[in-house]
């Protein structure tokens, strides 16, 4: 029994037959959002990471992963779900971090595995690029999966002061707790 066991685990750790694997390929997407402050409520001023990457309207279920704000200035920040929605909402386990990377867009291919700043807005500008890990993600809630995270990378397109929108490219990994960035491909981890 010991040794079926042992060889069942060494087999799984390699890349066995027990190994999750992903079962959809990395989404690219530009979006558009709106200032959260600013334009008609009509706009989207938010952004959902899946099951498609999109701009969404701001509303009570608080079914995004960040939402974008432009100041008077015209400068722009991203600020996590959890800092718009209130606590008595949100589980506190659902949580949006964030970061900038030094590097160019195409050049990230894996979601790095610390460094995110979580419950905290973050400044940006045209050309900077980051990545989101969005903790416990209720799309990961309704199917079974070890991990409940979403990742996704982005680089700043464009900032209009005069339409308050930000427009983003982005590549999202879908698959619950993969962290492979690469567009349109399987991601293997």
């Amino acid at each position: 029994m010991f040794v079926v066991l042992a060889a069942t685990l060494a087999a799984s750790g390699c890349g066995g037959p027990t190994e999750i694997k992903a079962n959809s390929n990395t989404i690219p997407a530009t979006v558009t959002t709106f200032a959260l402050n600013g334009p008609a409520a009509v706009h989207p001023s938010a952004l959902a990471l899946v099951s498609t990457p999109r701009a969404v309207r701001m509303t009570a279920d608080y079914q995004f992963d960040i939402a974008v704000d432009l100041d008077a200035s015209g400068a722009a920040r991203l600020i996590p779900v959890d800092r718009v929605a209130s606590g008595a909402i949100l589980p506190p386990s659902r949580v949006v971090g964030m970061q900038k990377l030094d590097k160019p867009f195409d050049d990230i291919t894996r979601a790095p595995d610390g460094g995110y700043v979580n419950r905290a807005d973050l400044p940006i500008a045209v050309g900077d690029v980051g990545v989101i890990q969005s903790l416990n993600h209720p799309y990961c809630a309704n199917v079974f999966y070890v991990a409940q995270n979403i990742y996704a990378k982005f680089v700043v397109d464009a900032i209009d002061p005069v339409n308050r929108s930000v427009r983003l490219r982005l590549v999202v990994d879908p698959n619950c707790g993969f962290r492979g960035l690469e567009t349109g491909t399987l991601p293997s981890r």
